[in-house]
């Protein structure tokens, strides 16, 4: 049976200055939790159902074997569904969460200049500048990985991955992309200063026709603000533009929604 003192001790890993303190992060949700015993990420701690238990007892013995063999001993911990409910900090999750873990943050990624250009190259990456919504984060890594891309850059002012609402808006997706955070304008001046051939695509309002666009095997495409857009400095800095032209009267598209449908654009060109 889980105290008070250390139910309140798990929920407060929800804010990110306390989960910071420690690096680690709450994982909330049958799925989220599932994805993550199959994944390399280290849980420090693990509170489950029976129900859980039984249904992912697999998963859970590789789990328990992988954790050893770098000398961690991961020892779930059998709860009541409604002490696990206690923990969770969205009344989402509340009615179906079977399991919580508290993991390990990813060491940070420090990307040099040869990184830069070697990743733009050769892979597709995505560019994210201030998306604060924690659900279209969540959802954007969730996208990511469903069409094969596995790294984000976003900027300093884009939301925590570490948010508990983009945990669980990414579905178990967090656990494969990466997703590193840097300057994008920085990014955009190295790029310029050491004249590294690569394509960069800007999400727009004015661009080309997104749907004539021949895109490019490798490259990055950035996703602007909720509600601002790019912002201007790194705007003026990349040359393509593209848009997604509209067929009716919205006056935008959500920034999760365009951006899933210029990824499919991309790998379907």
């Amino acid at each position: 049976m889980l105290t008070k003192g250390k139910i309140q001790s798990l929920k407060s890993f929800a804010d990110k200055k306390e989960r910071n303190k420690k690096n680690i992060f709450l994982v909330e949700g049958e799925k989220s939790v599932a994805e993550l015993l199959i994944s390399d990420m280290t849980i420090n701690e693990l509170f489950i159902t029976s129900e859980f238990s039984k249904k992912y007892a697999d998963e859970l013995k590789e789990c328990g074997k992988r954790h050893a063999a770098i000398e961690k001993w991961l020892k779930p911990q059998l709860v009541e569904a409604g002490e696990i409910n206690k923990i969770s900090t969205m009344e989402s999750l509340k009615s179906e969460c079977t399991a919580v873990a508290i993991v390990n943050q990813l060491e940070k990624v420090e990307l040099t200049v040869e990184d830069i250009a070697n990743l733009l190259q050769t892979e597709k990456v995505i560019i994210l500048d201030d998306i604060r919504d924690p659900g279209n984060m969540g959802t954007i890594i969730r996208l990511a990985d469903w069409y094969g891309i596995k790294t984000i850059i976003a900027s300093v002012g884009t939301v925590d991955i570490y948010n508990p609402k983009t945990i669980s808006a990414s579905m178990g997706s967090f656990s494969r992309v990466q997703v590193i955070y840097r300057d994008v304008n920085e990014i955009l001046n190295i790029v310029h200063k050491n004249r590294i051939d690569v394509d960069i695509i800007a999400s727009t309002l004015n661009g080309q026709n997104a749907n004539e666009f021949k895109w490019p095997k490798a490259g990055a495409l950035v996703i602007g603000n909720e509600s601002n857009g790019i912002n201007e400095i790194a705007l003026n800095k990349i040359e393509t533009k593209i848009t997604l032209p509209s067929l009716g009267k919205a006056e935008s598209l959500n920034a999760a929604i365009a951006c899933g449908i210029l990824l499919d654009r991309w790998n379907h060109n």
